[in-house]
Formats: structure tokens, C-alpha cells, sequence
């Protein structure tokens, strides 16, 4: 999804920052420790890397405990790092990821060719095993499946999830409906939205959120067969369930004065602004899920607004321990 337009400069700094993501290869060392036959689901910390099958590993940290469990599924190109990032490194303030852990066993991991802002505008770089082909919801959830198998992290989960990894969220709720407690879906597309579109709008939309591969192998994403996934998809449970969206329309404004995109989607922004608004109140009454249309944010709300998605995902939690 479109980054929202930035009045102030601490939101011009993060724009920033998730753009230095999509500039600098992601070909690390992984400095996780590799370990073999692991088991997440306890009351200790665990950070390591976790073998899916006998070619890849994949990054996963867990803090916290109780049931049922937060899986944090990160947006597109995002690392597990952005659910501990600050919305402004030189004055750091509490974020998702360790306050979630105050109150549940809260597990964030990597996608293969990831990465997340650091300080001084560098990176974290994911360390799981790189693949390649686009990310679609349905390898997501396989992948997200075999992991948590393989770390032994039991359900029932509270699956938490931002942008394009709300595809992933929803699908493997209809996929693996008993395993599911609740959904935080944060200002997540939808087929809902996609189809609003005409085709040459929903061509426009895929240029616009696609752009130029910046590195051999970084995470990529095929739109159209994303949204028939999930339009073939059964439906939800009918779980606690909250959906945040963003109230910045669209701007592509800094990709158009470079050149990138044509003036074409100088107006397309607004336009397909309204249609994901209109398509997140059709989702939630699919879902029966709480809708927070006033976020005072941009697409990154749980990184502007922290507190106001970890209160979120404390009440789903409880209601989810109570049902």
C-alpha cells in the first residue's frame, strides 16, 4: 500500500527510512543463532533461526507468555525489526513488539528477503534463507505454517498483522480456522478494494505499488494472484477482530515529481484512497470486526501510534481468553 502524505518532519524521517529499506541488498550474514530441533513456546526469550525444511531457515523471536499467542506478520519487505522500531530513533518510545510481550507470548519473525529501518538510516536485515518468485497469501501461509511447527509455538493465536501481511493473516485463519483466536488487520488491502477498481485503475494500482525491483532477490509480490487467493478463499471465523485504516489519503506525489510514475497518479491517489476506505468497511462487516477509521496516521499506523494498536491487541486478547 501507498505511504500516506507526511505534514510533519518525524513522519518525513520515517518515509525516509522505509525507503532506505527498499534501496540496500539484503545479503548479510544472518546473525541469529541457528538452532537445531528449537522449541518457542516457553516463558524464556528465544531468538534463532529455524529450519522449515532441509533447504531454508527462517528468523523467529518470541518474548512474553500466556495464551493465546501474538504472531506479529510484518507488511511488505518489512522484517521483524519494524515491530520494535520507534517512530522517531532519536527519541524512542515504547513499540508493539515488548509491550505486547507484557501481557502475552508474542512471537514476530522474518519473511525471506526482508528488511526494517534501523538508526542512522540503516537497516536490519532479515536472515531468513532468501528464495525467489512473488510472495502471494497462500506461500505465505505455508511458510508461516511449517514455522511455527517447527518452533513448536502452539496456538490458538491472535494473528496481528500490517499491509500485505494481512493477506497472509486472513487466509491462514480460513485455512487453519481452529488454530485462530483473533485478527488486528492494519491498514491491510483487500480484494474487497482491488475490485472497486477498473482494469486500467487496477493496472495503475499494481504499477503504483509495485516499482522497481531495488535489489536481486528482494521480497516481491504479484497483486492479481494475491486477491484471487483470497477471493477463492473460505471465509474467516467469526473471531474477535479489529481493522485499522490509515485517514491520509494515497500520495504518490515524491514518485511522480521523480519521474517515476506519471501525473496520472497525482489524482489517482485520493481516488483509490476512497475505495480502500469504502472496501475496509465492507471487510469489516464480512469479518463482524471493529473498524478504527481515526488513526491520525499514515500506513504505518502501529509505528506513528503504537499505543493505540497494543491497547487493541490487549482487548482482543482478553476477549479471545474469555470466549
Amino acid at each position: 500500500m501507498p505511504r500516506a502524505g507526511s505534514t510533519t518532519s518525524r513522519r518525513r524521517v520515517l518515509a525516509v527510512a522505509i525507503t532506505v529499506v527498499c534501496a540496500i541488498a539484503i545479503g548479510a550474514t544472518a546473525s541469529a543463532t541457528t538452532r537445531r530441533g528449537p522449541s518457542a513456546d516457553s516463558t524464556r526469550p528465544f531468538d534463532g533461526l529455524v529450519a522449515i525444511s532441509p533447504s531454508r531457515q527462517m528468523h523467529l523471536e518470541c518474548r512474553g507468555r500466556g495464551s493465546p499467542k501474538v504472531v506479529l506478520i510484518a507488511g511488505g519487505v518489512n522484517s521483524a525489526a519494524i515491530w520494535s522500531m520507534p517512530y522517531d530513533f532519536a527519541r524512542p518510545t515504547p513499540t508493539v513488539y515488548p509491550q505486547v510481550s507484557k501481557f502475552a507470548r508474542v512471537c514476530a519473525y522474518d519473511r525471506p528477503n526482508t528488511a526494517s529501518p534501523a538508526p542512522d538510516n540503516g537497516v536490519a536485515l532479515g536472515t531468513s534463507t532468501p528464495t525467489t518468485g512473488s510472495v502471494t497469501p497462500a506461500n505465505g501461509v505455508i511458510d508461516l505454517h511449517r514455522l511455527l511447527r517447527a518452533a513448536h509455538v502452539r496456538g490458538p493465536y491472535v494473528l496481528v498483522a500490517h499491509s500485505f501481511g494481512g493477506l497472509i493473516a486472513r487466509l491462514y485463519a480460513s485455512t487453519y480456522p481452529k488454530e485462530i483466536a483473533g485478527l488486528v488487520l492494519i491498514d491491510s488491502p483487500s480484494e474487497y478494494f482491488f475490485d472497486r477498481l477498473t482494469v486500467a485503475q487496477q493496472e495503475m494500482w499494481t504499477t503504483g505499488n509495485t516499482g522497481e525491483a531495488a535489489f536481486p532477490g528482494a521480497e516481491s509480490f504479484n497483486f492479481p494472484a494475491a486477491f484471487a487467493e483470497m477471493r477463492a478463499a473460505r471465509p474467516a471465523p467469526r473471531v474477535p477482530t479489529v481493522l485499522f485504516t490509515s485517514d491520509e489519503p494515497f500520495d504518490y506525489s515524491a514518485a511522480v515529481a521523480a519521474g517515476k510514475l506519471g501525473p496520472e497518479f497525482t489524482r489517482f491517489g485520493p481516488l483509490s484512497f476512497r475505495a480502500h476506505v469504502a472496501a475496509q468497511r465492507e471487510l469489516a462487516k464480512k469479518l463482524g470486526a471493529k473498524l478504527v477509521l481515526d488513526t491520525h496516521s499514515g500506513h504505518y499506523i502501529f509505528v506513528e501510534h503504537p499505543g493505540l494498536v497494543v491497547k487493541s491487541i490487549h482487548r482482543v486478547v482478553n476477549q479471545a481468553r474469555h470466549r
